[in-house]
């Protein structure tokens, strides 16, 4: 007989175009709010401790007029993955491989030539594991490669 063993989860990657610090905030912002409105839980996954303070003042600031309440059940900021929260948005510099991510947010950085070289090779790391990329729709079509 058979064992049973019950489809991989296939992680997809969706890939948000921004050109500024400004569009990055944004993104950010309307993506945990989206997240937060429609009851989804959403990891912010940052490197540091700098990086938490920073994304934790601004979740509590924006929109201006309201706030994002973190931690909550909807919306964490981790610099560890937490394994029972399955879309994370990936603010660090390495790509997430987790079997317990379903769905990662990464920033299409074209702020700086550092940045888009950065999100270049995350972009690669996804390639070579065929994972699905999505790219956001303000984006015309176009992604990095």
């Amino acid at each position: 007989m058979r064992s049973y063993s019950p489809p991989k989860q296939t992680m997809k990657i969706i890939l948000l175009p921004v050109k500024t610090t400004s569009e990055k905030l944004a993104k950010i912002v309307q993506t945990a709010t989206d997240h937060f409105h429609q009851k989804e839980p959403l990891q912010f996954f940052v490197q540091d401790q700098a990086a938490w303070e920073f994304l934790d003042k601004l979740l509590w600031s924006h929109p201006p007029e309201s706030f994002l309440p973190h931690p909550s059940k909807w919306i964490q900021t981790h610099y560890q993955l937490d394994s029972t929260i399955s879309t994370v948005f990936n603010l660090s510099s390495s790509p997430l491989f987790h079997d317990t991510i379903k769905t990662v947010y990464e920033l299409e950085d074209h702020s700086s030539p550092e940045k888009l070289k950065a999100s270049q090779d995350r972009y690669h790391a996804y390639r070579e594991k065929d994972l699905q990329i999505i790219v956001s729709p303000s984006s015309n079509g176009r992604h990095v490669s």
